[in-house]
């Protein structure tokens, strides 16, 4: 299905390139959200990550580029007014390492 993480059948191709206790882990609060969520991203390495919301259909809705230094917990703010209510996918991908993880996101009315 292509998103992997949380848990997925390919969790080992969502942690490749990374060393143990060192993953990326998205939180989303709340969830499900009516307008507005918050991610809260734990980045264990430094460098560039690609962050993406994509529909059901696998279509990219939102996408924000970070450079970060290795520790780091960035929040994002995800408002979603104006879409369709239902499933989206957080992706997000290392991109010197390609270390990938994806959350679910609900977004109810």
């Amino acid at each position: 299905s292509g998103y992997e993480g949380e848990g997925g059948a390919n969790r080992d191709d969502a942690l490749a390139g990374t060393t143990p206790n060192a993953h990326i882990r998205i939180q989303a609060f709340p969830n499900p959200f009516e307008q507005a969520t918050t991610l809260q991203l734990d980045l264990p390495r430094s460098g560039t990550y690609d962050v993406a919301l994509f529909d059901v259909l696998g279509r990219q809705v939102r996408a924000w580029t970070l450079d970060e230094p290795a520790g780091t917990t960035a929040t994002l703010a995800l408002t979603l007014a104006g879409t369709a209510a239902g499933t989206y996918m957080v992706r997000v991908r290392h991109r010197e390492s390609g270390a990938m993880a994806t959350r679910r996101v609900l977004q109810v009315r």
